[in-house]
């Protein structure tokens, strides 16, 4: 009974957030809140949570095997892609909202993360996209949607929904 308390202890011990940890998350948060500011950079994060660049650089590099250029992009395209959905907005308001000056770049990094610009991206997602096996737009589709009925529908050129039965197509069709 003493070695399963002992060992309960050191388990609990081990799970203790280390300095580390904590510093990872305060910057995870800091990105996560000033993700919008064109000037982001891994000097301001580390200026907002109050350490050395170099020193956030490798903690962050250890903690998530990413850079923290790289976070900040990543946030920045998922927040993108929420507001491409989310309304009629203009591109260069979208861009600027997500922390990019310039459209044309961020349409740029929107197409070497998801393959597509982001203006292709809106059109797939509100189903206005041909289904042609030419159509670059549906290529990358196909691939986005994966599954077994998309993996057919590359092969036969036809939108995946036809293949359900009627009363799950719409319910497809909405989750497309």
């Amino acid at each position: 009974m003493l070695t399963l308390y002992r060992r309960l202890i050191q388990l609990m011990e081990d799970m203790r957030p280390t300095k580390a940890s904590n510093l990872f998350a305060a910057a995870i948060a800091y990105i996560e809140e000033h993700y919008a500011g064109t000037e982001l950079s891994a000097e301001q994060v580390s200026g907002g949570v109050f350490v050395d660049p170099s020193y956030l650089r490798r903690i962050f590099r250890k903690e998530s095997g990413f850079s923290i250029v790289d976070h900040i992009t990543h946030i920045r395209m998922k927040k993108a892609k929420e507001l491409l959905l989310n309304g009629n907005r203009k591109l260069s308001e979208i861009a600027e909202s997500v922390g990019y000056s310039d459209p044309n770049y961020f349409s740029k990094c929107f197409k070497k993360r998801f393959g597509m610009t982001p203006t292709e991206y809106e059109q797939l997602k509100k189903g206005s996209c041909p289904a042609r096996q030419d159509n670059p737009i549906y290529r990358q589709a196909v691939l986005l949607m994966g599954g077994p009925l998309a993996l057919l529908s590359r092969f036969l050129l036809i939108r995946p929904v036809l293949f359900l039965k009627e009363e799950k197509r719409q319910e497809y069709t909405l989750a497309m």
